[in-house]
């Protein structure tokens, strides 16, 4: 039997529709979080695709969990003028939809530091080359003169969110691509 994580979308800039079909993140192998993405290291998991820098940057998300992890990758499928991506996920764990951030949701971001917040985002006071409890690699380099990275892995346990198999939770993702600074997002605001 395959155990499966579920999730409604939910933005904290929007209502989304209730009425949307919940997507599925499938149970398997834990990936190898390094930033060297393979699609091997993926198999069977949920993709989603959104677009940022005008359109110009494509990115594919993909989604798994292992029971312990909820894993995900950002893989910036087309990036023409070599924009550095900076990937956010938030979480919503009580699946409460509230257009406002509340104290249980939760901000991941992956840049130069990784870095983490409940009940708000952009928050940098926690952040840092590695998380002790979750972990985004590769970090850029803290300079302009970084290089765009093709991808981005992240595993975050199910138990500092508060993620429960087959509870439905509320989910978004955003990337800010720089030098551009424009956003985008899934589900599409």
């Amino acid at each position: 039997m395959r155990k499966v994580l579920v999730f409604v979308l939910w933005s904290a800039a929007v209502a989304v529709s209730l009425d949307a079909e919940p997507l599925r993140i499938p149970f398997g192998a834990a990936p190898v979080v390094d930033g060297a993405f393979t699609a091997a290291e993926w198999p069977g998991a949920t993709t989603v695709e959104f677009v940022a820098a005008g359109g110009a940057v494509r990115v594919r998300v993909h989604l798994i969990h292992d029971g312990n992890r909820l894993y995900v990758a950002f893989e910036y499928i087309e990036n023409p003028g070599g924009e550095l991506v900076i990937p956010e996920i938030l979480i919503d764990p009580s699946n409460g939809k509230a257009a406002t951030w509340q104290a249980d949701d939760w901000w991941f971001h992956v840049s130069a530091q990784d870095c983490d917040a409940q009940g708000g985002f952009d928050n940098y006071a926690r952040g840092g080359i590695t998380r002790p409890l979750w972990s985004g690699m590769p970090n850029f380099k803290p300079d302009p003169y970084s290089v765009a990275l093709p991808a981005i892995e992240v595993g975050i346990p199910l138990s500092m969110t508060s993620l429960a198999i087959g509870v439905p939770f509320g989910l978004a993702l955003t990337v800010n691509s720089w030098p551009s600074n424009t956003r985008g997002y899934w589900p599409d605001v």
